[in-house]
C-alpha cells in the first residue's frame, strides 16, 4: 500500500471517505445560522420605501363588500406613478399588507390615476 505524501490534510480525510460535512464548511448553512443573530443585515424585511403621496383607494370585492386600501406612491423622474406599498383595511380598521401583483392591470390604471389626480390637486392647493 503506497502512502499519500500531501501536507493538505483535509484532502487525505477526504481520500479515506471523510464527508465534506467533516472537512469544510458549509457556506449557506453557516449564513443561514448567522442570519437571526443580526451579523448579517437584512434591510428588505424592515425598511420601509419613501412615498410622495398617500391616497384611500376602493375597490368592489368578491362578495359585494367594499375593500378599502390605503395605497402609497412615489413619482417617477420620467412621469408616472410607482406603487410603493398597498394595505387593505380590515374589519377591525387595521391596514395589512397588501400584495400589489393582485391588481388587476385596469386597477394599477385606475390607481395610477388616482395617485395623478390626488398630485395634482394638492399642487393646486399650494398654488
Amino acid at each position: 500500500m503506497s502512502r499519500i505524501k500531501t501536507r493538505d490534510y483535509a484532502m487525505v480525510l477526504l481520500i479515506n471517505g471523510a464527508t465534506k460535512a467533516g472537512v469544510h464548511r458549509d457556506n449557506r448553512k453557516h449564513a443561514a445560522a448567522n442570519a437571526c443573530k443580526g451579523q448579517t443585515k437584512m434591510y428588505a424585511a424592515r425598511k420601509t420605501l419613501p412615498h410622495d403621496i398617500q391616497i384611500e383607494w376602493t375597490r368592489e370585492g368578491q362578495h359585494g363588500e367594499t375593500e378599502v386600501f390605503d395605497i402609497y406612491g412615489a413619482r417617477l423622474h420620467q412621469g408616472g406613478w410607482h406603487i410603493v406599498r398597498a394595505d387593505i383595511i380590515d374589519e377591525d380598521g387595521e391596514p395589512v399588507r397588501f400584495n400589489e401583483m393582485s391588481f388587476s392591470a385596469e386597477e394599477m390604471l385606475a390607481i395610477e390615476n388616482a395617485l395623478q389626480d390626488e398630485w395634482e390637486g394638492l399642487n393646486a392647493e399650494r398654488h
